[in-house]
């Protein structure tokens, strides 16, 4: 396996067969069959998990509330970091920020993107994810609009509010040790094809600036499909820093 910088972290996504449900309350078998999966033989290298919603998927305060609850904050011993990533207009109230400050979940600040952008602090780490890459770019992006993020990064990381970022519920104090710390380098991720894979391997097209440790700004985490779970099977992703 390639070796990792010191610091290096594993952000995962969780599967659709968990996030992508008419009643996300229901969902309890489905995480506890990801997160014994194999993931946790990640151990100091597992990074955040994101929850990411379907598109549309509306709001709807007591079932949120009840997903969130079922987040574990440690797993045979091994502490877990959660976020989620909301893609419908009607999670932009301060309810649902209160909702995931109230549990410590990192509510995914959604960069350069067609969904809602809740941008409030809701934990101990932010978790930011730029997704206005082209093609054309070799890095995605104009090196004046990842310098732009980076800034953003920065202030985030100090406590402050950013220009160009929308949030909820601006007067609202997160709760104590939501101080966040991010790391700040852009990267491209590719999930490994490995013996009963669906499809050929694929390289994850948004740009991520997700969660770390404090002192290690430039360690950057990849994202990792969990598709793929990590097993003698599957070998781990391949993440070209760029």
């Amino acid at each position: 396996m390639t070796r990792r910088p010191d610091g290096f972290v594993f952000a995962l996504k969780a599967p659709r067969f968990v996030t992508n449900r008419r009643d996300l309350a229901t969902a309890s078998d489905s995480i506890a069959r990801f997160l014994d999966s194999g993931m946790l033989r990640l151990a100091g290298k597992l990074g955040p998990i994101n929850w990411q919603l379907a598109p549309g998927k509306p709001f709807v305060a007591a079932e949120i509330e009840a997903f969130l609850a079922l987040l574990p904050a440690k797993r045979d011993g091994i502490a877990l970091r959660h976020a989620i990533e909301v893609r419908d207009a009607s999670f932009a109230v301060p309810e649902f920020v209160q909702l995931a400050r109230r549990h410590g979940v990192a509510i995914v600040l959604a960069g350069d993107a067609e969904y809602p952008q809740v941008a409030d602090a809701t934990a101990p780490f932010a978790y930011l994810r730029i997704m206005g890459t082209e093609d054309a770019r070799k890095q995605g992006y104009t090196a004046a609009a990842l310098t732009r993020w980076v800034t953003r990064a920065r202030a985030i990381a100090a406590g402050e509010t950013p220009a160009g970022i929308s949030m909820v519920a601006p007067d609202a104090k997160p709760r104590d040790g939501c101080a966040r710390s991010i790391s700040l380098r852009h990267q491209r991720c590719q999930a490994p094809q490995s013996r009963g894979s669906p499809g050929a391997a694929r390289t994850a097209a948004p740009a991520r600036i997700a969660a770390t440790t404090p002192h290690l700004l430039d360690a950057a985490p990849c994202e990792v499909d969990a598709r793929y779970p990590i097993s003698a099977g599957h070998p781990m992703p391949r993440c070209a820093h760029r």
